[in-house]
């Protein structure tokens, strides 16, 4: 794709249009592209964040760090970043929100759209290679992750992605939501927070 456009903006933007595609040979080709031009970065190990935040031992994922059904605003709360790395997780582990998949990265990112308080958790899948490859279920998951945000409220409204795709953080763009929304696939599954008044 890239080769035949070149590599100015307009095809790099494409091609990370493309990992959106319903087809998942689009994706793909769109992800190989984007991987010659710039190779793939890393971000922070999950497992490794989450445990040393004491959110998981041996890759497991503990219990929420809130009661369900209880109301939070992050504004000023000691416990942000452990939720939010909580939230981050449990979009990445497998179906019963246990086992956290080894290979997920997380990075705080800006998008093309302003927002400033984005969070990626890529997995280097597509999503219909990620059930089995890391046993991760995107949609399931982002509905899980979904029912314990809307209990929460921020200011700044961060806004929490799995992203399966093998591309360098830099190339990936979920769509714009609006704050208490979800979005999913293809490609990015994600929940932004409510906005505080």
């Amino acid at each position: 794709m890239l080769e035949l456009l070149g590599n100015d903006a307009s095809a790099v933007d494409l091609a990370r249009a493309r990992l959106r595609d319903s087809d998942a040979r689009v994706r793909a080709a769109a992800a190989a592209a984007l991987r010659r031009r710039a190779p793939t970065d890393r971000g922070v190990a999950l497992v490794d964040l989450v445990e040393e935040m004491g959110l998981a031992t041996g890759g497991r994922l503990h219990d929420a760090p809130i009661p369900s059904r209880s109301e939070l605003c992050l504004d000023g709360d000691p416990r942000k970043d452990v939720v939010l790395a909580w939230l981050c997780a449990r979009l990445a582990s497998d179906e019963r929100g246990g086992i956290i998949a080894p290979s997920a990265e997380v990075a705080r990112s800006e998008v093309p759209w302003g927002d400033k308080d984005v969070y990626l958790v890529r997995l280097p899948f597509d999503q219909e290679e990620a059930p089995v490859a890391a046993g991760v279920i995107p949609m399931h998951n982002l509905i899980e992750t979904s029912a314990m945000a809307r209990q929460l409220t921020a200011e700044r409204s961060p806004s929490i992605w799995l992203v399966c795709a093998d591309v360098a953080f830099s190339d990936l763009a979920p769509p714009e939501l609006d704050p208490g929304a979800a979005a999913w696939g293809p490609t990015y599954f994600g929940v932004r927070i409510g906005r505080s008044r």
